[in-house]
């Protein structure tokens, strides 16, 4: 099931369903490097945005971000975050910043995330917004400020659709209390292996380490005509009434039913190998096909346990 061009949707314009979080002061770098999944430092290198999550001390998604320099100051960082999880943020940010010099508040009032599935953002952007992180297909991404009159249109309904398309989950609904791994941030650039401890960094070391992560995010697609979405935490099943995964998200348009599952690998490899009862349906609804996007790596099914 790779995405064809009839799953994925242009969009540019504001992002409604992310906020802005302004961090700065002196220690505001070192705060952070200590605080997300990825390298903050190689922003003072050249690098365009940081994707990463704060994780909770099991090392489970509290929130995902992605990390910017706002403007050419190496102490005050915009933190691209989901809008209905940003107060939490925030707090927990505070919580964990406690005898450092930084500054955590709420910066919506002045700047809004944005996205095109193009590069042609306009000369005032141009800095500002830059090819997404994640993957080359998910087009571009930015903070910018809020009267910034070429953003006005929202465009998250598009957004999502390409993104679910591609396979990859965004914000609290989606992604909490899953791993990192589990999520796909290994190939997702949203965590690094070789900077300094960050909170909830063992799980994530100790997983990487085995080599084996045996549950994963991936797409899928409903294949007979008329088929329903299927509510967020249904369950996907096979042909022997195994549970594979737990549905996180899902869209249903005149096209097509698409979502994503967090399923355990060793089914997706029998069901991509077409094994005797690997078929997938929706629990009580409409089969469905999963197969893993162009951008995962071959060895994940290779190491795929029971």
């Amino acid at each position: 099931m790779r995405p064809s061009g009839r799953l994925l949707r242009a969009f540019k314009g504001w992002l409604d369903t992310r906020a802005v979080v302004r961090v700065a002061g002196a220690d505001a770098a070192a705060f952070l490097q200590g605080a997300v999944t990825n390298d903050v430092r190689a922003l003072r290198e050249g690098g365009d945005a940081a994707y990463c999550a704060t994780l909770t001390p099991k090392g489970k998604i509290f929130a995902d971000a992605f990390v910017r320099l706002a403007g050419s100051e190496s102490d005050e960082f915009l933190l691209d975050v989901d809008r209905e999880k940003s107060s939490e943020f925030l707090r927990a940010l505070r919580m964990l910043s406690l005898r450092k010099r930084v500054t955590i508040e709420d910066a919506n009032e002045h700047r809004v995330v944005v996205a095109s599935a193009d590069a042609d953002v306009g000369d005032s952007s141009a800095r500002a917004v830059r090819r997404d992180e994640r993957l080359e297909q998910l087009g571009f991404r930015g903070i910018v400020p809020a009267s910034d009159a070429a953003w006005r249109d929202a465009v998250a309904d598009a957004h999502a659709r390409t993104r679910i398309a591609l396979g990859v989950a965004e914000g609290a609904s989606e992604l909490a209390n899953a791993l990192p791994l589990e999520c796909n941030f290994d190939a997702l650039n949203g965590v690094s292996f070789t900077k300094g401890c960050y909170v909830g960094q063992e799980n994530t070391a100790r997983q990487r380490f085995r080599g084996v992560v045996r549950k994963r995010i991936a797409p899928f697609v409903a294949i007979e005509p008329g088929a329903r979405a299927p509510s967020v935490g249904g369950k996907i099943v096979n042909e022997r009434g195994d549970v594979v995964g737990d549905v996180i998200a899902a869209i249903e348009d005149e096209d097509a039913v698409l979502g994503l599952v967090r399923a355990r690998m060793s089914f997706i490899r029998a069901h991509v190998a077409g094994e005797p009862g690997s078929a997938f349906r929706i629990a009580d609804g409409a089969r469905v096909g999963v197969e893993p996007p162009s951008w995962w790596p071959t060895e994940w099914l290779d190491a795929a346990e029971e």
